[in-house]
């Protein structure tokens, strides 16, 4: 009978998790509005059309041809109204190949995990995107340009590696996966190409490396090492990423402004992935699940694990690098939790032992509450956020009227106690023009 009541509540437990997350998903999907640098595109998209826009990047910004043509796809709707439907798919879309994404990472690190298993991990994961002290659940999903920088390229990567068979064709499509990952960021280039750089040198090496680690060192990893070189270049090549570079982010002028830097890099992204609470709900699953979750060839999954383990940190370190040369901000991390998360799973399978099992179910508890708290949490700010952009809307439209140069509301989520989140017009002075440039060509808007 105990037996019974156990798996009818855990049945039930699973239903209402995986009931909230999705609910949750489709609420703010629906509830979806511009985000930050959303406000740079609709005025330029309204004011150039495309083919200007993308002219306009590639001389002042970078060569980030792929990641901005999908961002220009995604908004157009919206230069022409208030319309945000597309914002709502682009939610979704995004977070069904985020799924996909940590499935086909999960099920190559864990070739034998059953349905349940490859379910419910990358299920979690979605959630686990928001952190104590930034938003990431709704930056992640519904701040479009962020995530086509730095989520999509990691996306694209790991499924053209893991998941593309061969067929007619194929490496076409490995091949556009690779201008995807290396011509959306320059520090997700620089993690896909060192990761392609490590697997191709560990098979030279070893020659058994690739059957047992489960990648293929054929035609498409080629089309693929090719694709992300060539989007890297591109990136590199264009007059606007050297302007962007010199004038408005500014390179390190010395030695100990590197170091600074590097140390103010390395502690933000550490401490980000540190304080995401759903890092230690995989943990501690994993240690509970490990007598469960038995690998067929241990060996093999020691190799993968230390492949994975590798990506990880290469996907930290660029991001580290990266932002030492340019600066970090909370966004900018997104990618890095598709690798963290099945590794903090696996290390908790690995590192399991009988004193960690018997604490790792009180521990497992208290970080699914807190997980719980916090997800809940941005749920809620998320809709109010909606709800406030509306209402802050109208009023705008009547400042802008009566004064040009009024100052502006905007609707924000800031996290204490670092005052980081999703900032908007009263706080960035070009944030609050390109506003008022795109609300104010919207011929169908009127002071109520």
């Amino acid at each position: 009978m105990t037996n019974q009541m156990t798996k009818k509540y855990l049945g039930l437990t699973k239903i209402t998790v995986a009931s909230f997350i999705f609910c949750q998903s489709i609420v703010l999907a629906y509830f979806m509005r511009p985000i930050q640098d959303d406000y740079f595109s609709l005025q330029s998209v309204q004011q150039l059309g495309i083919l200007g826009y993308l002219q306009n990047i590639w001389e002042n910004h970078g060569g980030n041809m792929t990641q901005f043509l999908i961002h220009c796809l995604v908004i157009l709707p919206t230069t022409q109204s208030l319309t945000f439907w597309n914002l709502s798919l682009f939610f979704l879309l995004t977070q069904l190949l985020c799924f996909w994404s940590l499935r086909i990472t999960l099920k190559w690190l864990l070739p034998n995990s059953s349905r349940t298993t490859l379910f419910w991990i990358p299920l979690l994961s979605l959630a686990g995107f928001e952190g104590l002290f930034v938003p990431g659940f709704l930056g992640t999903f519904g701040f479009s340009l962020a995530a086509l920088a730095h989520l999509w390229p990691v996306m694209a990567f790991l499924i053209g590696l893991l998941a593309l068979r061969n067929f007619s064709g194929s490496w076409i499509v490995a091949f556009v996966l690779g201008l995807v990952a290396g011509n959306s960021n320059l520090g997700e280039s620089a993690f896909a190409l060192g990761a392609l750089f490590f697997i191709y040198i560990s098979s030279l090496r070893w020659p058994d490396f690739s059957s047992r680690v489960g990648i293929s060192i054929g035609q498409n990893f080629f089309a693929l090492s090719v694709g992300t070189l060539i989007g890297t270049i591109v990136i590199a090549v264009a007059p606007g990423f050297w302007i962007r570079a010199s004038d408005r982010v500014g390179l390190p002028s010395s030695p100990s402004e590197f170091f600074l830097r590097f140390v103010k890099s390395f502690v933000s992204f550490s401490l980000d992935a540190l304080s995401h609470p759903m890092l230690w709900v995989l943990f501690f699953l994993g240690a509970t699940c490990a007598t469960r979750i038995v690998p067929n060839s241990f060996e093999d999954f020691v190799l993968r694990f230390k492949v994975i383990a590798v990506g990880s940190a290469l996907i930290w370190l660029a991001l580290v690098l990266g932002s030492t040369f340019a600066y970090a901000s909370w966004h900018q991390s997104m990618g890095m939790y598709l690798l963290l998360f099945p590794t903090s799973f696996a290390v908790g399978l690995s590192v399991s032992s009988k004193n960690l099992r018997k604490a790792s179910a009180i521990l497992l508890l208290l970080s699914s509450l807190v997980m719980l708290l916090a997800f809940l949490r941005i749920g809620i700010m998320g809709v109010y956020r909606s709800l406030e952009w509306d209402r802050d809307l109208t009023k705008n439209i009547c400042a802008l009227e009566t004064d040009p140069e009024a100052e502006l509301q905007g609707a924000e989520i800031r996290y204490p106690p670092f005052g980081l989140g999703v900032e908007d017009v009263n706080t960035w002075k070009w944030m609050r023009d390109k506003y008022a440039g795109w609300v104010g060509a919207l011929s169908n808007l009127e002071c109520k």
